[in-house]
Parts: C-alpha cells; structure tokens; sequence
C-alpha cells in the first residue's frame, strides 16, 4: 500500500484540517480532521483523486455515519473503523458526547 487515509473528528466548533504524515518511505499517511462526523462524506473524493487505497476512521462513528462514508466511497477502496471496547465508554462520552 502507498498511501492511505485517516479520517477523524475534531469537534463541532472547528474547521477542517490537513495533514500529510510519511509512515515510511513507501507509505504516506493523508490524516484529515473533519468538525463531524456527518462533513467526512465530504471529503471522500478528494482522498481518493489523491491515490488513497485504504480509509480508517476514528472518533465517535455510529452505524449511518459509517454508512454514509461507505456510500460515499461506494467500493472504491476498503474502509475500516477504530472501535474501543464498551469498559471505555465513559472516557470517550466525555470527548465526544
């Protein structure tokens, strides 16, 4: 894999944000900060214009967000989920409400 991309909140009051991280010399890492959950549809198509082969998501994905991502996606390329067990449900509330 060349590159792959992370999709993760930041929160309702904030703007979205960029970042290229080289994971190695072969492999480069495109991490986007979305206010939402609900703005990474968004963002989809560019990721991919960009090459990317693979999407991970993380921060406060339930079931129709994830949906909405896979439709954006459509197929395209896999796309998994950063998933916490239930016994840190209390710390992630706190962040994510």
């Amino acid at each position: 894999m060349d590159i792959w991309a992370f999709i993760y909140t930041l929160g309702p009051d904030t703007t979205a944000v960029r970042t290229d991280t080289i994971g190695s010399p072969g492999c480069r890492l495109i991490a986007v900060g979305v206010p939402t959950v609900t703005d990474a549809p968004g963002v989809i198509d560019g990721l991919l214009a960009e090459g990317a082969q693979l999407i991970e998501l993380c921060g406060a994905w339930g079931p129709a967000e994830t949906a909405a991502v896979l439709a954006a996606v459509d197929g395209r390329v896999p796309v998994g989920a950063v998933t916490y067990p239930a016994s840190q449900a209390t710390g992630l509330h706190a962040l994510f409400g």
